[in-house]
């Protein structure tokens, strides 16, 4: 119960933050689709698809390896010893990601450059602060930033297009902006660049962190073949029809905004927790189940939300990416339980598991799209995704079953893919009152499968009504 309430309390900080950077960003999209035109949204979305490529790899993922070492120390000095010890690798990794960015640009003409190469510089420096202030517990701190953070990069966007006039490079100079702000309220907390001493550097610490944080890197590789290279593909079509793909992407938020909160909040919990007894077995059983159901419910609402919702979010130019939305839906949830099964893993140190996971997903992925793309098109590059995301998962449940007593609900499935089926018919097929009645439709069935969960929250609810009313 202690640890359910942890992951709670966790879970509700970066929803604070996080609902602000997400849902303001969300709505960011009349303006976009507005002011900038398909091929220019889809050329500064596949820019960004590639330099995260060649960041996420140089920088080996070293932020995920600080923060899994840290929670294996108690006192400070030794947590500060594992950061300047990964801190060696950032810079070297620093060091590589210019050379070879300004290198591959001397052959390869990009557009803003130098917003491409700080966009991708900006986002490895706010993963270091990051898990580090999470690591650290000031996890209020890390929110409330990243609110404010969005807030400049909103309102950058509004003066920069509305006003200004500007093209797409408003979104890499808003989007530097907000992270920048970000990371120095960060350092006045956690204080990287001032608490170094001699001696905190350990060579031993920074052979562990390179050989726990290697494997990541070549994750990153097969992660960016999962989740970048069907945009390179879809380029192949136009940079336009990347622009309905970049749009189609965004209505996945909402799930990915309250996943990604809850996963923050897990991973602190899952670091911590190793065990291979029965109690933590049925634990992680317990979570993951009721976390397939959340994601299940969280899909089934938001499809035909989407239908309603799109004529007002979304400029007409953009009319295509509608039809693309409902099958990106299930590949992110498939992704999202991705996700949570490798911070289980990562928490017995199997990431070489997590690796063939990844490997074998962005393989299902690679081979699907090419045979798909002709016929499909962009809708395609939502299918193989969603593919090869249950490859994933299928492989990531059997290897934490090599690990613990793992127990997988599959009965679900029989009721939960007719649902989907028949909710994804509606939304193609009719319109707003259909949908809005698969709205409804859909908070029932929550409520009927959370039923439990509700009556106890009424529960509560009535123990402290009863116990204001004594008081007085």
């Amino acid at each position: 119960m202690q640890e359910a309430k942890r992951v709670a309390k966790s879970t509700v900080i970066y929803l604070f933050g996080s609902v602000a950077t997400k849902l303001i960003s969300f709505l960011l999209l009349p303006v976009h689709t507005q002011y900038i035109a398909p091929a220019e949204l889809g050329y500064y979305d596949l820019a960004t698809t590639y330099i995260l490529l060649i960041s996420s790899v140089l920088f080996l993922d070293i932020w995920s390896g600080i923060m899994r070492f840290m929670f294996n120390h108690q006192k400070l000095e030794d947590r500060y010893s594992v950061i300047y010890s990964g801190l060696v690798l950032f810079f070297s990794s620093t060091a590589l990601y210019a050379l070879l960015f300004f290198g591959i640009t001397l052959f390869f003409p990009v557009q803003y450059k130098v917003y491409v190469f700080l966009y991708g510089l900006i986002i490895c420096v706010q993963n270091l602060y990051s898990y580090v202030s999470r690591a650290l517990g000031y996890n209020v701190l890390f929110a409330a930033s990243g609110a404010l953070s969005t807030l400049i990069n909103v309102g950058l966007n509004l003066l920069l297009l509305t006003v200004f006039h500007w093209d797409y490079r408003a979104l890499y100079l808003s989007y530097i902006s907000g992270i920048l702000v970000q990371c120095l309220l960060l350092e006045g907390k956690v204080h990287l660049l001032t608490r170094f001493r001699r001696g905190m550097i350990q060579s031993s610490l920074v052979k562990q962190l390179f050989r726990f944080s290697l494997p990541l890197s070549v994750n990153s590789v097969c992660y960016w073949l999962l989740t970048g290279y069907n945009k390179v593909v879809i380029s192949s079509m136009g940079t336009e029809f990347n622009g309905y793909f970049a749009v189609a992407t965004k209505f996945s938020l909402v799930l990915n905004l309250l996943s990604s909160c809850f996963s923050m909040a897990w991973q602190e919990l899952a670091f911590g927790k190793s065990g291979q007894d029965a109690g933590t077995a049925q634990f992680y059983s317990k979570a993951t189940n009721l976390y397939v159901k959340f994601l299940f419910c969280g899909a089934l609402g938001l499809i035909p939300l989407v239908n309603l919702a799109f004529p007002y979010l979304v400029d007409p130019q953009y009319q295509s990416a509608l039809s693309i939305v409902p099958i990106y839906i299930l590949a992110t949830v498939a992704g999202i339980l991705s996700t949570f099964l490798n911070s289980i893993l990562t928490a017995y140190l199997k990431t070489t598991s997590i690796f063939y996971c990844t490997l074998f997903a962005c393989l299902t992925n690679v081979a699907t799209v090419h045979l798909l793309i002709g016929p499909l098109g962009v809708q395609a590059a939502c299918i193989s995704l969603l593919l090869g995301y249950l490859v994933g998962d299928g492989i990531g449940i059997y290897a934490i079953k090599k690990q613990i007593p793992f127990q997988f609900d599959t009965k679900c499935f029989l009721y939960m893919v007719p649902l989907l089926v028949g909710f994804i018919f509606v939304y193609n097929r009719y319109g707003a009152i259909a949908n809005l009645f698969m709205t409804l439709l859909a908070l029932g069935i929550a409520a009927l499968l959370f039923r439990k969960y509700l009556a106890q929250i009424g529960r509560i609810f009535r123990r402290v009504r009863s116990s204001r009313k004594t008081n007085k």
